[in-house]
């Protein structure tokens, strides 16, 4: 597309993508790519560390479409990993008014992370980058972003909202379940409220310390009720919930502490029947592809098992 003249701004997270090829990145650079490094320090001996990434996927179409979710770009989102496999993840196009409103998150993030001079081409292009967009559907969408830089966790506050309003059925899916006393607590009582509340998570770790953690808050969630499932047709990705038949919310944001306070993220909520009616029986197709993790075989796990999940729990806060 560059070579069609088309102008590209590529925003990329500096340790997500340190094996970024620098030939190819060089390639882009001369075919006219505009390129960002994200990073949270501008103090060189600072500029990867583990914390403050941008785990935000964003891809904005001449400011008129635009993706969110939880796709990056990589081999193993093609399912060519050998390792996972099949990858198994959930993205939404939008158009209208909320493809406005994740353009401009964008714009924060380009602008944040450079200098003058490499921002002037964004100012030169606002009208371009920027077009007045009409909303034709009838589709409420809210775009929250959350990241260390702001004072509220407005991702996490959005879920604890959503699960406290849930009157019948959770449904969430996440490939890190690794929570907060907030959202754990919220769905400890929705459980005891006789919400019913399904969870799918991964049958394969991708990380040795956040697997073990996640089958732990999982399997005790598991025990005031919920449905637990592990999905063994590859690797799933996805982050999302639905509540009831009424909300649901796709992005970027997994069940984690990381997420929740420690990256920069970005979801959309939905306020639709027919969406999250789409999206709850995509879940309920995943649930065949998985295995259901019952109480027996939480409370049958073996000691090994029980001693990984407990170290692995106080590493929790920075998982």
């Amino acid at each position: 597309r560059l070579r069609a003249g088309v102008q590209v701004y590529f925003v990329f997270d500096a340790v997500g993508s340190i094996e970024l090829s620098a030939d190819y990145a060089e390639e882009l650079r001369e075919a006219g790519a505009r390129m960002a490094p994200f990073v949270s320090s501008r103090n060189p001996l600072r500029r990867f560390q583990a914390n403050f990434r941008n785990h935000r996927k964003i891809v904005l179409v001449d400011g008129e479409v635009a993706f969110v979710g939880g796709h990056n770009v990589g081999d193993e989102y093609l399912g060519l990993d050998k390792k996972f496999g099949y990858w198994r993840d959930t993205h939404i196009r939008i158009t209208g008014p909320a493809a406005t409103e994740l353009q401009l998150r964008f714009l924060s993030d380009w602008t944040t992370n450079n200098s003058e001079i490499a921002n002037e081409p964004i100012k030169k292009n606002l009208d371009m980058l920027l077009p007045v967009v009409q909303g034709t559907g009838d589709v409420g969408i809210q775009i929250v972003a959350s990241g260390p830089d702001t004072v509220n966790q407005n991702i996490k506050q959005g879920y604890i909202k959503m699960i406290n309003d849930a009157k019948h059925h959770i449904y969430i899916t996440s490939p890190y379940f690794v929570l907060d006393e907030s959202i754990n607590e919220a769905l400890r009582i929705a459980l005891l409220s006789g919400v019913e509340v399904e969870i799918i998570i991964p049958d394969k770790p991708d990380h040795p310390f956040i697997y073990p953690t996640t089958l732990s808050y999982a399997g005790q969630l598991i025990t005031y009720g919920a449905k637990v499932y592990t999905y063994q047709n590859g690797f799933v990705h996805a982050k999302l919930m639905c509540i009831d038949d009424e909300l649901s919310v796709v992005g970027s944001c997994n069940f984690d502490i990381r997420s929740f306070s420690l990256n920069f993220e970005c979801s959309a909520f939905l306020y639709s029947r027919d969406i999250t009616a789409q999206l709850i029986s995509d879940f309920e197709h995943d649930t065949t592809l998985s295995r259901h993790y019952s109480l027996n075989d939480y409370l049958g796990r073996s000691s090994v098992q029980k001693m990984k999940e407990s170290l692995s729990r106080l590493l929790a806060p920075v998982l």
